[in-house]
């Protein structure tokens, strides 16, 4: 074959890989400004914008088009998965925080979110924007130490009072940005109604897991039912505290417990059965997809010596970790 045939037939085969493609992974629909007019006259409680591409421009025009009225009707707003980036995240809190007084729910996940943005936010939630707030999910952006330091410091002046969910799983923060967070939340009440925490696929480790039990021992988040920090880096000391914590009488209502793939040991694990009591009633989540704790809990007696601790659901049968996977509850870590 000769070489102009060799590339033709590559060039022809690539565009059939791109068209199959195109298939399985349609482009995403952009919203006209036609579009937004019409989700704004017909737009219901839940406006689903997720995944529309609409960039830091499009949820400029989305903000500006809020602002020209108050939408009181509106009770959830989903912007997943639109690269909206700092920009786009200021602009819609400066100039539509006021033009969604009821908003209860708001989804930010994937959006190329970072330090500058979660300030930002922080500044608008201090200022009383978003008051009525129950859900925020900010997973999977990139706001680290100091975003996380920021959205802590909006709650100890009073803000997301009323905050039932907080989703920051996979932000880059490490035990500096949680030990902020933990200052901030360390104090009798605080979060007073949180239910849900994801704090998964970060960095924290045994100082940052310190400080946060240490706030919930302080009376933080005291209606906390589902904590997540798997894919840490969590050691004994950090389990240490967090059984601390629940001997100060913290963690009473915890029904979910996720701390797979740490990095605490065998010895970690039978701190964990030896104060089985304070926390039996919990679905606590030590085996990854591996069927074991990494680096640790590798002997098939370590989880069977927990099998009275270790339940799925309250009041559910009790099972050896290594022998069943996570399931999603809520929305993806």
């Amino acid at each position: 074959m000769s070489v102009v045939a060799r590339l033709a037939a590559k060039k022809a085969e690539d565009e059939r890989l791109a068209a199959l493609m195109a298939q399985l992974d349609p482009p995403r629909a952009s919203l006209s400004d036609e579009d937004f007019a019409k989700l704004l006259v017909d737009s219901p409680e839940q406006l689903d914008l997720r995944k529309k591409d609409l960039g830091c421009a499009g949820v400029e025009k989305l903000a500006s088009t809020f602002a020209e009225a108050r939408h009181s009707h509106i009770l959830e707003l989903d912007l997943e998965g639109n690269g909206i980036g700092d920009a786009g995240v200021i602009s819609l809190v400066n100039t539509a925080g006021d033009s969604l007084p009821k908003l209860a729910k708001l989804f930010l996940n994937d959006n190329e979110i970072g330090g500058a943005g979660l300030a930002g936010l922080a500044t608008a939630l201090t200022g009383g924007s978003f008051a009525h707030i129950d859900t925020l999910d900010l997973n999977r952006n990139r706001f680290g130490n100091g975003g996380l330091a920021a959205l802590g410091g909006a709650i100890s002046k009073g803000a997301l009072a009323r905050l039932r969910k907080l989703y920051v799983s996979g932000n880059g923060f490490d035990d500096q940005g949680l030990i902020s967070f933990s200052h901030s939340i360390g104090g009798v009440g605080m979060l007073p109604q949180l239910d849900q925490l994801w704090l998964s696929k970060n960095g924290i480790g045994d100082e940052g897991a310190t400080a946060f039990f240490g706030a919930l021992g302080k009376g933080g988040m005291p209606a906390l039912g589902d904590l997540r920090m798997m894919f840490n880096r969590i050691g004994d000391a950090g389990i240490g505290a967090l059984l601390g914590a629940s001997r100060d009488g913290a963690l009473q209502r915890l029904w979910y417990l996720g701390l797979s793939d740490n990095a605490f040991s065998d010895e970690g694990l039978g701190a964990l059965e030896v104060q089985q009591a304070q926390i039996r009633r919990s679905r606590i989540i030590l085996s990854g997809r591996a069927g074991a704790v990494r680096g640790a809990a590798r002997r098939g007696e370590a989880c069977e010596s927990l099998a009275g601790l270790l339940s799925w659901r309250r009041g559910a049968p009790c099972q050896c970790p290594a022998a069943r996977s996570d399931s999603k509850v809520g929305r993806p870590l």
